[in-house]
């Protein structure tokens, strides 16, 4: 049974200062390396938000700590991830999507373009306004503590709870990549219709929070099936 308690303890006091210590500590430092501001900031959210949450959290079991510690998924991916998955993930999905649509790609260093038809003649689309690997690893992150759960009550053996969490982070992988494909598509598509400008605007934006989705519920469907969650 998980459940709160609003009792004071004084092991749970010591622990949430000192959370609320380093939040501080790795807040100020976001300003001394503006480099990884972001990821410093996110993680003193974060160590805030788990120091509030441990006064009156009281898990029954070790298994019971994957949600609290999913909220770490809160931190934003470091920007040479970003930048190392962006412009590989760009150029696969770019020429698939020149293929499918009849258009031109074309390959520069370090980033992908695709010649687009447009109303006032050819323009050239940088994939990367398009495509970034933040949809794809946020689809896969999303479903990491929600399988996690779920197949620590498993009572399947450990070889189907692996199973069930590898083919889960497959289905996020796709759908992930997927996303990010009809995510350019739309805008090849408006843009030819309408534009450039015009058609990033309509489609750019679309949200991330379907593929998320999407993602958990088959993932969720992939563990049942395999690890017997239910």
């Amino acid at each position: 049974h998980v459940g709160l308690s609003y009792s004071i303890m004084p092991s749970k006091i010591i622990a949430s200062i000192m959370l609320a210590s380093f939040a501080i500590l790795f807040y100020f430092s976001s300003y001394i390396n503006r480099d990884y501001m972001v990821q410093f900031q996110g993680l003193s959210f974060t160590l805030i938000l788990l120091g509030m949450i441990i006064l009156v959290y009281n898990p029954a079991m070790k298994r019971d700590l994957i949600p609290l510690l999913s909220i770490f998924l809160l931190v934003p991916p470091l920007p040479s991830v970003i930048d190392y998955l962006t412009p590989r993930l760009s150029s696969m999905l770019g020429r698939v999507a020149a293929y499918i649509t009849g258009s031109e790609f074309v390959a520069q260093p370090g980033f992908s373009m695709i010649r687009v038809l447009t109303p006032t003649g050819p323009q050239m689309l940088e994939i990367e306004t398009a495509c970034t690997s933040i949809v794809t690893l946020g689809s896969v992150l999303v479903i990491i503590p929600v399988v996690l759960y779920l197949l620590a009550y498993s009572p399947r053996s450990n070889l189907r709870k692996i199973l069930a969490l590898a083919s889960s982070t497959i289905i996020a992988l796709a759908v992930g990549l997927l996303g990010n494909l009809v995510r350019i598509l739309l805008i090849i598509y408006g843009v030819q219709a309408y534009g450039v400008e015009t058609g990033l605007q309509l489609f750019h934006y679309s949200p991330s929070v379907i593929y998320a989705s999407i993602a958990v519920l088959a993932a969720f469907y992939i563990s049942d099936k395999i690890g017997g969650i239910r």
